[in-house]
């Protein structure tokens, strides 16, 4: 929270700052604040005016969804798994897991066809940590202390292990930048009206989802091992996520759809 008040300060100096001097200009000559609320989590906005055709965005929003869960809650017949030669019970091995680690921040361009007219296009672009979804499994209590960051953990053609600490990760990795396109409904800045509420839709480029998980027998910050779904098999050879993996790292768009409320300041 401390980082998003700071953000949000920081770019509303900056535009207050151009702001007064572009006031004969006619441009950046208004400024707004919204709250975001959409698939890419909740988040804050600042607005102003580029041109009376152009409207751009600044702004930050994250995805608070975070839970720690166990093998056991999903089903209680969980195998043991073999890890360094010993038989490992992992049903009760917390699992923490987030979304949009880091959240994202955003530069976005709308483009009006007329003065008054509601309807927008938008273009811009996302910027974050490159981690879509990640999992943090806490192996304390599975391993033996010697054994953290010295033991392999293996599945098929993956080989883990878990850092120093105890603790194994796997991300689902996306663009670190990532370009959008859309369009909206409604101005994000109006200049009659204190308040205004603005819809948007389009897709945004993640450059497809791969999944990921970490070996550290090798590095301290962790060798980067990809998951394919050759990998996921069972010991007969059947195919566990029916090629589900890779489809995710095919498809390099993802849809967006934000609801906005933004409150004119200048």
């Amino acid at each position: 929270m401390k980082k998003i008040l700071a953000f949000a300060a920081a770019l509303s100096l900056s535009m207050l700052s151009i702001n007064s001097f572009a006031q004969d200009k006619q441009i950046f000559n208004h400024l707004g604040i919204g709250i975001t609320d959409g698939l890419d989590g909740i988040g804050l906005e600042l607005v102003t005016t580029l041109t009376p055709y152009v409207q751009v965005r600044g702004g930050y929003s994250f995805l608070p969804l975070n839970a720690t869960l166990k093998p056991s809650q999903f089903s209680q017949d969980i195998p043991t798994v073999e890890i360094g030669g010993k038989d490992r019970d992992i049903s009760n091995m917390p699992v923490s897991l987030s979304v949009l680690k880091g959240g994202r921040g955003k530069l976005l361009f709308d483009i009006f066809p007329g003065k008054h007219t509601p309807f927008h296009f938008t273009a811009g672009l996302y910027i974050g940590s490159g981690s879509f979804f990640n999992a943090k499994a806490d192996m304390r209590e599975i391993l033996d202390k010697e054994e953290w960051a010295t033991t392999a953990i293996t599945f098929n053609d993956i080989s883990m292990s878990t850092d120093k600490n105890g603790y194994a990760y796997a991300d689902i990795k996306s663009a670190v930048v990532m370009p959008y396109l859309g369009i909206g409904f409604g101005h994000a800045l109006n200049v009659d009206n204190r308040v205004s509420v603005s819809f948007d839709m389009g897709v945004l480029y993640t450059g497809g989802l791969k999944p990921y998980t970490y070996n550290y027998l090798r590095s301290e910050k962790g060798e980067a091992i990809r998951i394919t779904s050759r990998d996921l098999v069972d010991e007969n050879g059947n195919q566990l996520d029916k090629g589900a993996v890779d489809m995710l790292g095919k498809i390099p768009v993802m849809p967006m759809l934000k609801l906005n409320v933004f409150f004119r300041i200048l």
